[in-house]
Protein backbone atom coordinates (compact mmCIF):
# COMPACT_ATOMS: atom_id res chain seq x y z
CA UNK A 1 0.00 0.00 0.00
CA UNK A 2 3.11 2.42 0.64
CA UNK A 3 4.78 1.96 -2.61
CA UNK A 4 1.03 2.52 -4.42
CA UNK A 5 0.65 6.04 -2.54
CA UNK A 6 4.40 6.74 -3.53
CA UNK A 7 4.02 5.90 -6.77
CA UNK A 8 0.55 7.94 -6.77
CA UNK A 9 2.23 11.09 -5.13
CA UNK A 10 5.00 11.15 -8.02
CA UNK A 11 1.81 10.76 -10.79
CA UNK A 12 0.13 13.48 -9.30
CA UNK A 13 3.06 15.92 -8.76
CA UNK A 14 4.31 15.21 -11.98
CA UNK A 15 0.78 15.63 -13.74
CA UNK A 16 0.25 19.14 -11.60
CA UNK A 17 -2.38 18.00 -9.56
CA UNK A 18 -0.81 18.78 -5.63
CA UNK A 19 -3.71 18.26 -3.82
CA UNK A 20 -4.70 14.92 -4.88
CA UNK A 21 -0.58 14.29 -4.36
CA UNK A 22 -1.21 15.69 -1.07
CA UNK A 23 -4.36 13.48 0.32
CA UNK A 24 -2.09 10.70 -0.70
CA UNK A 25 0.95 12.06 1.38
CA UNK A 26 -1.44 12.38 4.34
CA UNK A 27 -2.49 8.72 3.75
CA UNK A 28 1.22 7.55 3.41
CA UNK A 29 1.89 9.20 6.54
CA UNK A 30 -0.71 6.78 8.06
CA UNK A 31 0.20 3.76 6.11
CA UNK A 32 4.19 4.48 7.33
CA UNK A 33 3.44 4.63 11.01
CA UNK A 34 2.29 0.84 10.87
CA UNK A 35 5.34 -0.42 8.60
CA UNK A 36 8.31 -1.53 10.22
CA UNK A 37 11.87 0.43 9.90
CA UNK A 38 13.80 -0.66 6.80
CA UNK A 39 17.69 -0.09 6.69
CA UNK A 40 19.09 3.30 5.68
CA UNK A 41 21.32 2.74 2.70
CA UNK A 42 24.48 2.97 4.82
CA UNK A 43 23.03 -0.18 6.78
CA UNK A 44 22.31 -1.70 3.78
CA UNK A 45 25.55 -1.09 2.05
CA UNK A 46 26.84 -2.33 5.39
CA UNK A 47 24.88 -5.76 4.87
CA UNK A 48 25.82 -6.01 0.86
CA UNK A 49 29.47 -6.09 1.73
CA UNK A 50 28.99 -9.15 4.28
CA UNK A 51 26.53 -10.71 1.67
CA UNK A 52 29.31 -10.61 -0.78
CA UNK A 53 32.25 -11.43 1.01
CA UNK A 54 30.04 -14.56 2.16
CA UNK A 55 29.15 -16.02 -1.22
CA UNK A 56 32.50 -14.91 -2.34
CA UNK A 57 31.95 -13.69 -5.47
CA UNK A 58 30.07 -11.04 -7.87
CA UNK A 59 27.00 -13.29 -8.99
CA UNK A 60 24.20 -10.78 -8.19
CA UNK A 61 21.75 -13.53 -7.89
CA UNK A 62 23.63 -14.91 -5.34
CA UNK A 63 24.52 -11.77 -3.20
CA UNK A 64 21.21 -10.69 -3.56
CA UNK A 65 19.74 -14.65 -1.89
CA UNK A 66 22.59 -14.06 0.79
CA UNK A 67 21.31 -10.85 1.29
CA UNK A 68 17.31 -11.35 1.74
CA UNK A 69 17.97 -14.65 3.65
CA UNK A 70 19.62 -13.13 6.25
CA UNK A 71 17.84 -9.15 6.39
CA UNK A 72 14.91 -9.79 3.77
CA UNK A 73 12.54 -8.13 6.68
CA UNK A 74 14.45 -4.98 6.98
CA UNK A 75 15.64 -4.21 3.64
CA UNK A 76 14.01 -2.28 1.20
CA UNK A 77 14.22 -4.62 -1.78
CA UNK A 78 14.76 -1.31 -4.63
CA UNK A 79 17.83 0.28 -2.29
CA UNK A 80 19.28 -3.14 -1.79
CA UNK A 81 19.75 -4.28 -5.38
CA UNK A 82 21.14 -0.87 -6.29
CA UNK A 83 23.78 -1.02 -3.41
CA UNK A 84 24.72 -4.47 -4.75
CA UNK A 85 24.73 -3.53 -8.09
CA UNK A 86 27.17 -0.71 -6.76
CA UNK A 87 29.35 -2.44 -4.56
CA UNK A 88 29.94 -5.42 -7.68
CA UNK A 89 30.69 -2.66 -9.61
CA UNK A 90 34.12 -1.55 -7.06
Amino acid sequence: MAKMRQESIEMYSEGGAEDRADAERAELAIIERWLPNLADEEQTRAWAKEAIAAVGGDNMGKVMGALMKEHKAELDGKLAQKVVKEELAN
